[in-house]
């Protein structure tokens, strides 16, 4: 009992890190003993920004069809096969990528899960090769939010993933994780996050000076 206690504590003390190193997030997950699929976000999570800036001025052009179908993935889509991206040219977190490179190194899956059309997803997926799934928006599916959480839920199951996300549509997913991380949270958003998730281990991992 008092070792569990002194765990949790230990735990609340660690939630919040500052650009951790791949070792020391890896053992504050405690994924050396819950080995479960680490399930990551790309837009302003495992990029500093999101991929659709990068898809500007072009992307102008494609304004009218999202009028007319009043449709993001459809919009998305559209841009994405249009001007394909070039996931060299993209603002990674370099922690974060560290850190993936060493959970593949101990077989842990790796899911990109992103509200990013496929075309863009497959792009940053091939050019980091680390990746064993790919869920992503579709022409016609907005991956976000509760889409995102049903794909990771019927994939894995309740409670039988980790997910790295950024923002309050992640609140949806983060419901049915089994720990919650989010990159660069505010204060603001840190409290929400603990009230929305007050049975979920949160940790609050920061790429810039708060």
């Amino acid at each position: 009992m008092r070792f569990d206690f002194l765990k949790e504590r230990m735990l609340q003390e660690l939630r919040a890190l500052y650009r951790p190193s791949p070792e020391e997030l890896f053992k504050i997950l405690d994924l050396g003993r819950v080995s479960l699929p680490i399930c990551i976000d790309l837009d302003f999570t495992l990029l500093q920004s999101s991929s659709l800036y990068f898809f500007f001025p072009q992307a102008f052009f494609g304004l009218p069809k999202l009028l007319y179908t009043q449709s993001w993935a459809a919009f998305k889509w559209w841009v994405s096969m249009k001007y394909p991206i070039n996931p060299e040219t993209l603002p990674y977190r370099s922690f974060l990528i560290d850190f993936l490179k060493l959970c593949k190194t101990q077989n842990i899956p790796l899911v990109l899960a992103t509200g990013a059309s496929y075309p863009t997803a497959y792009a940053v997926g091939a050019y980091l090769n680390c990746f064993d799934h790919i869920i992503s928006s579709t022409q016609t599916i907005h991956c976000v939010g509760s889409a995102k959480a049903k794909a990771l839920v019927d994939l894995y199951g309740e409670n039988k993933f980790y997910y790295f996300g950024d923002n309050k549509k992640d609140l949806l997913v983060w419901k049915h994780a089994y720990s919650v991380v989010a990159l660069d949270p505010s204060d603001a958003f840190s409290k929400r996050i603990k009230n929305f998730c007050a049975e979920k281990r949160c940790f609050f991992l920061y790429d810039r000076v708060k």
